[in-house]
């Protein structure tokens, strides 16, 4: 190889270690490096093929150079290496070096170091009152349970397009039963009745609610949680007009007011020391029973239902004889839930002390409008204060004929007891 020729490899080779040096304060990635590595091996055996002596010394100086690039390679593997391990591993070996032992050792005043603790109350609180630590929030609202509707679900329904419900029903004590056999060539015998209409108005029930627009924008669980409070309220509204109505023009001609009062059936025996089973048992027989006035082929109703307060269907489950044991009757079940196979139903709008035995389907729900919720913001003054207003409505009436009263029987536990004691 000519001079000329060693010159132009040599000064291939400084350039490609400027590169190199270019690329380690770069922080160039050391794959590129390596690849630039081979291509000076691979050079630097070419220089090996040339016999003239005073080569050794540039060969010399192209392995310093060599060696130098991969020093610089190792080096940014490593720091490669240690950019990506992880923080709390930096954090760990950082903490456990000697520099820093010392200087916290040097640090220390009375036996306690200098670094300050990290407390909730002082650093991880903003202000006074917004902690920076969020609560855990459960999801949800909690709120106290809705009762069922049972006596909803055991009436008959029915819809209507009109403001009142009517029907025609056989006027009581106004019926002459004339049936009769006779010879031949006698007269028939002749029957009279007396047939009334009556109706039932129809009752609007309502409940509103007012929210500001803000709260309904910051908490978005409100719009959710007031559409459905007013879809529950209604329902039970209406459970305790259905069984409680007064029967005035706001309120429906309820089961207990249209009910027929307890009275003890004739030929229902007393009793030494009733109980509260043997006053219901005597209500259902009187159920039973039925309108038996003027006509001798009327009869009554099976009754579906046993509506107690929940104290009292309690209490129905506790009867014990004089010895403490617990009295089961043959027609209690065994939860108390069931007398004379006859279910009964809790209500908290029966009265403590108070029942009723009704055939349930003896009363009938006619809807006029179901129940509807909306909202509004045009309503008053409401929005010169950015309110909403929402609404619930519900329209329907009860019919409770005359004669169905029949079928329901009230009273309470004391009096039944009073008529029972022999």
């Amino acid at each position: 190889m000519e001079e000329k020729d060693l010159k132009k490899l040599t000064d291939a080779i400084d350039q490609k270690i400027e590169s190199v040096e270019k690329l380690v304060n770069d922080k160039a990635g050391a794959e590129a490096l390596t690849k630039m590595q081979t291509e000076l091996s691979e050079k630097i055996e070419a220089l090996s093929l040339v016999d003239d002596k005073p080569i050794a010394d540039y060969i010399k100086e192209v392995q310093d150079h060599a060696n130098t690039l991969e020093e610089k390679i190792k080096e940014i593997t490593q720091k490669g290496q240690t950019k990506d391990r992880h923080p709390e591993e930096q954090l760990d070996e950082f903490l456990s070096a000697d520099d820093w032992k010392h200087a916290v050792k040097e640090r220390k005043e009375g036996g306690r170091p200098h670094v300050k603790v990290l407390t909730v109350a002082s650093d991880l609180t903003a202000g006074t009152t917004t902690p920076v630590i969020m609560p855990s929030r459960e999801p949800g609202v909690e709120f106290a349970p809705r009762a069922d509707t049972p006596i909803y679900n055991l009436v008959q329904k029915g819809t209507t397009n009109s403001n009142k419900v009517s029907w025609i029903e056989r006027t009581l004590g106004d019926e002459t039963p004339g049936a009769a056999a006779k010879a031949e060539s006698s007269a028939f015998g002749e029957s009279d009745a007396l047939w009334t209409e009556v109706e039932a108005n129809i009752i609007k029930l309502t409940d509103a609610f007012r929210a500001t627009n803000e709260i309904l924008e910051d908490t978005e669980f409100v719009r959710s949680e007031i559409m459905a409070m007013l879809s529950t309220n209604i329902p039970h509204l209406r459970e305790t007009e259905i069984l409680a109505g007064t029967n005035s023009a706001t309120s429906f001609n309820g089961l207990l007011t249209a009910a027929t009062s307890f009275s003890l059936p004739t030929g229902v025996n007393t009793v030494t020391a009733p109980n509260n089973i043997d006053v219901l048992r005597a209500a259902v027989t009187q159920c039973m029973i039925g309108y038996n006035g003027s006509s001798a082929y009327t009869k009554g109703y099976v009754p579906n239902a046993i509506v107690l307060n929940p104290v009292d269907a309690h209490n129905i489950g506790s009867i014990k004889d004089a010895n403490e044991n617990y009295v089961l009757p043959m027609y209690l079940s065994a939860n108390g839930k069931v007398i004379d196979g006859i279910p009964v139903i809790v209500s908290t709008d029966m009265t403590v002390g108070s029942f009723l035995v009704a055939d349930v389907s003896a009363a009938k729900y006619y809807v006029k409008r179901g129940l509807q919720v909306k909202f509004w913001d045009q309503y008053d003054t409401d929005p010169m204060y950015d309110y909403v207003l929402f609404t619930a409505t519900e329209r329907g009436c009860l019919k409770v004929s005359n004669i169905a009263a029949y079928g329901l029987v009230t009273g309470t536990f004391a009096a039944g007891i009073v008529a029972l004691t022999a």
